[in-house]
């Protein structure tokens, strides 16, 4: 079976345009390796760590995995000493956020790492590539945590594409399966970062309190807010309503000293020490108390959230899931599987639509530059026409080489002003036939 790759995918050495995004304290190296395992790009966090512990975080997903895996720092806090280490201890990708990444590009520039950096506007995104980042993560105002902006994922992402083209894109915020994935690279981003569907994951260092609660709640649970800003000031976030928002939204939102149960311990961690309401900090394992009370964070595609399943660490095939009854709609969960139910996924950019034409021109013995010329002079190749599908009338089984025979498709693609190619790499026929399945499209043009 084809996986679906992108040029980002190459760069960072994985399989699938997926990214575990750095969850905070439930990133830890299980998760990270699970996810890399599957094939896509686990991330920990690592900022409210002592170097020593990030240290040891690093070698510990390293022996669980020869994977690629990166770090994320979040610049409002001090990193310097956390990125020595992770630069002493070679990661191939560092992930910044929220802060200005200029300070600590030089150092990770000149150690021959990968720079990602993430970004909640379009102004913010053009200042990062002016600092040199390598890769923009374009977060939507649906992401849960913390939220860096307020334009949702589906207008931002294609304004950051267009306004740091040629550097590569990521998109977070909503994502929680292989339709979202989809609706991501469609956009324009080379990859999707997901959060909140891996909290939910076995290999997360999530409290099963935090899971359950993940899995009933829906899209109008979430609530963005500031009320758990113990730990973290002036840092808007979203996170599942719950008493202590509930409490703090009937009081009127006052701020810190006022708020109401102030001081009240709401947990208690396996080492003893006490955890107060409004901290900003999600229930972990081992800990005890209200738990309910604490931070929940989670973004609007929990409504996608339905179970805990693991992290696959060694599937290389597609699994399809039976849609639950309660939140109907979810195509898979597992990392490795995400990517699978979409092949043939319209991948919309402008370099991508002319190595196509190129394609297409060197298959016939034409010259790919005189052939790239007349599109642009017809006007083929205008950016509203970038994505245009082209549906065929194909076998609805069979390897995607076989159906509507090349001259058929041809004459179709003319008639769409289209190149069109019967390549695997171009034409993906997929029809999902387990029960509960969605299909996408049963043919669809790709231009990847």
């Amino acid at each position: 079976m084809r996986r679906l790759r992108t040029a980002l995918c190459d760069r960072l050495g994985i399989d699938l345009p997926i990214v575990q995004a750095p969850v905070g304290s439930a990133a830890g190296p299980e998760l990270v390796a699970a996810v890399s395992e599957a094939g896509g790009l686990g991330m920990l966090a690592l900022t409210w760590q002592s170097p020593d512990q990030a240290r040891h975080s690093i070698r510990r997903t390293r022996e669980l995995t020869t994977r690629p895996f990166g770090a994320n720092l979040v610049l409002d806090f001090p990193v310097d000493d956390l990125l020595t280490v992770c630069l002493e201890e070679k990661l191939p990708i560092i992930s910044t956020f929220w802060g200005d990444p200029t300070p600590t590009h030089a150092r990770i520039h000149q150690a021959g790492t990968l720079h990602l950096h993430t970004v909640g506007d379009v102004d913010e995104a053009v200042r990062a590539v002016n600092a040199g980042v390598d890769v923009v993560v374009a977060q939507g105002w649906e992401a849960g945590g913390h939220v860096r902006g307020s334009t949702t994922t589906m207008a931002l992402v294609p304004a950051v594409v267009d306004a740091v083209d040629p550097v590569p894109v990521m998109a977070a915020g909503g994502i929680a399966d292989g339709r979202g994935v989809a609706a991501a690279l469609a956009l324009g981003a080379q990859a999707a970062m997901l959060g909140t569907r891996f909290l939910a994951a076995t290999e997360a260092a999530t409290h099963e309190v935090y899971r359950q609660r993940l899995i009933a709640a829906t899209s109008p649970d979430t609530v963005h807010t500031t009320c758990f800003d113990g730990g973290w000031p002036n840092a808007p976030h979203r996170a599942l309503r719950n008493t202590t928002l509930q409490r703090w939204q009937a009081a009127g939102s006052p701020t810190a000293p006022l708020r109401p149960g102030e001081g009240d311990v709401v947990a208690v961690n396996a080492s003893g020490k006490d955890h107060h309401r409004y901290e900003d900090l999600m229930p972990l394992p081992a800990m005890t108390g209200d738990l309910a009370a604490m931070a929940l964070y989670a973004g609007q595609s929990v409504n996608l959230v339905h179970d805990v399943l693991p992290a696959p660490r060694h599937s290389r095939s597609g699994r399809r899931h039976h849609r639950p009854a309660a939140k109907p709609g979810v195509v898979t969960h597992a990392p490795s599987a995400v990517l699978f139910d979409v092949d043939g996924v319209l991948v919309n950019s402008y370099p991508a639509y002319r190595r196509i034409w190129s394609r297409w021109a060197t298959l016939r013995h034409l010259d790919p530059d005189v052939v790239w010329s007349h599109t642009q002079a017809s006007g083929r190749s205008t950016p509203s026409r970038w994505g245009q599908r082209v549906r065929l009338d194909s076998s609805p089984r069979g390897d995607p080489k076989e159906g509507v025979g090349l001259a058929t498709q041809q004459r179709l693609c003319r008639r769409n002003a289209r190149p069109c190619v019967k390549d695997p790499d171009v034409v993906r026929h997929r029809r999902l036939r387990s029960q509960g399945s969605i299909s996408v499209l049963n043919t669809r043009m790709t231009w990847a």
